[in-house]
């Protein structure tokens, strides 16, 4: 709902991924969907993430591309795991970077997106 309000001039920041695209999702909203990981290691090796992780044997990073571009000055929103989290909270980051921790509503549910990662 943040993100709809124009006046808080916020961010969304959409990940790229190795992992199959869920039924639900689309492409370039959910995630980036890649489907060879040899082309996201190419991408990681010329350093076009910000950050990047291996999850469940999934890549995932954060494209460099789009990132406080030009003259914004947006906010950026990351929808991200603990362990990605901890490195954009590293060295890399400014020092303005403010994390939050949302948890799933329900065991069940968090029980369901974990076997669905797998």
């Amino acid at each position: 709902m943040l993100l709809q309000k124009p006046e808080l001039d916020l961010k969304l920041s959409i990940s790229v991924t190795t992992r199959k695209r869920r039924s639900s999702e689309a492409d370039g909203i959910h995630y980036h969907f890649l489907d060879d990981k040899d082309e996201f290691i190419r991408r990681r090796d010329a350093g076009e993430f910000l950050e990047h992780a291996e999850v469940h044997g999934n890549f995932y990073g954060t494209p460099r591309k789009g990132w406080r571009s030009g003259s914004s000055k947006a906010a950026m929103f990351f929808s991200t795991s603990t362990t990605r989290a901890r490195s954009k909270c590293g060295k890399r980051s400014p020092r303005d970077v403010v994390t939050i921790f949302v948890l799933p509503p329900s065991m069940r549910e968090l029980r369901m997106r974990a076997g669905a990662a797998r």
